[in-house]
C-alpha cells in the first residue's frame, strides 16, 4: 500500500514493550480492598486481551483482511482502558495496524475506531454508566463476551489454543480437564512416594517382630509364626528372606 511504512517493531516486541505480563492469577486479597483487587483483575484482563489480539495477528501471518477494522477497534478500546491515555492508545493502535499484511491507512484506522475512545470515556461518566445499567448492561463501555469476540474475528479452535482469554467454553473445559489431569498425576506421584515410604517403614517393623519371634520360638513353623505375628504365611515367607 503506497505511503504505508512497515512497523519497525515485530508483533512480539510490541507485546514486550507495551503489554507487561499481568496475567490474572489467584492471589490473597487479605488487607487489600475488594475494589482495588477487582481493578487489578480488570486491568490484567485488558492487557491479556491486547496480547491475544497481537497473537492472533501473528498466528495469521498478518492476513487480517475482513477483520482489520474490528481488530483495530478492539485494540484501541482495550488500549484506552489499559493505558488510560487516549493519544498513546491511538498511536499504539496505528502501530498494531501496521502489522497487517495489508494495513489500513491512518485515517481509516481513526475513522474505524473513533467510537472506541468515546466508549472508554463513557466508562468514567457516572451518568452514562447509570443509563447503561438501567438498560441492563454491566455498565458503560463495551462488555463483550468471548463468544461475540470469537464470532466477530472468526477465531478457530486451533487459534484459541494459543490465546489467553478469548476462548470458547469448550476450550475452557479442555484446559480445565488437562489441569485436573495434571493435578491428579502430581497428587498420584506424591501418594506413591508416601505409600512406598510407609511400606518400607511397615516392613522394617515386621522384620523386627519376626526376629523377636524367631528368638523366642526357634522351632516354630511358618504357620505358627504367622499366627503369632498376625500376618499371612506368604508374608512370613517373604520376610524370612530379608532376615
Amino acid at each position: 500500500m503506497t505511503g504505508v511504512q512497515t512497523c519497525a517493531l515485530p508483533i512480539c516486541q510490541l507485546q514486550v514493550d507495551y503489554l507487561p505480563e499481568l496475567t490474572p492469577r489467584k492471589t490473597k486479597t487479605r488487607g487489600r480492598p475488594k475494589k482495588i483487587a477487582r481493578l487489578f483483575t480488570v486491568h490484567a484482563l485488558h492487557a491479556a486481551r491486547l496480547r491475544d489480539l497481537a497473537k492472533l495477528v501473528q498466528l495469521r501471518g498478518g492476513r487480517m483482511t475482513g477483520y482489520r477494522e474490528i481488530a483495530c477497534f478492539l485494540y484501541r478500546y482495550w488500549s484506552c482502558c489499559f493505558l488510560e491515555d487516549p493519544e498513546e492508545a491511538l498511536r499504539q493502535t496505528q502501530e498494531f495496524n501496521l502489522e497487517f499484511s495489508e494495513p489500513l491507512s491512518d485515517q481509516e484506522v481513526i475513522r474505524a475506531t473513533r467510537s472506541a475512545e468515546k466508549a472508554w470515556k463513557a466508562k468514567s461518566d457516572k451518568e452514562a454508566d447509570r443509563i447503561a445499567r438501567e438498560k441492563g448492561y454491566p455498565g458503560a463501555g463495551y462488555n463483550l463476551s468471548n463468544d461475540k469476540l470469537i464470532e466477530w474475528l472468526n477465531i478457530t479452535e486451533d487459534e484459541q489454543r494459543e490465546l489467553e482469554t478469548i476462548i470458547s467454553k469448550a476450550e475452557k473445559r479442555r484446559r480445565k480437564t488437562i489441569a485436573n489431569r495434571n493435578a491428579r498425576r502430581a497428587a498420584g506421584a506424591v501418594s506413591r512416594e508416601e505409600y512406598l515410604a510407609a511400606q518400607k517403614k511397615t516392613t522394617s517393623a515386621r522384620l523386627e517382630q519376626l526376629r523377636a519371634a524367631l528368638a523366642a520360638y526357634p522351632g516354630a513353623t511358618q504357620r505358627e509364626l504367622a499366627k503369632i505375628l498376625g500376618i499371612s504365611v506368604s508374608r512370613v515367607n517373604m520376610l524370612k528372606k530379608l532376615v
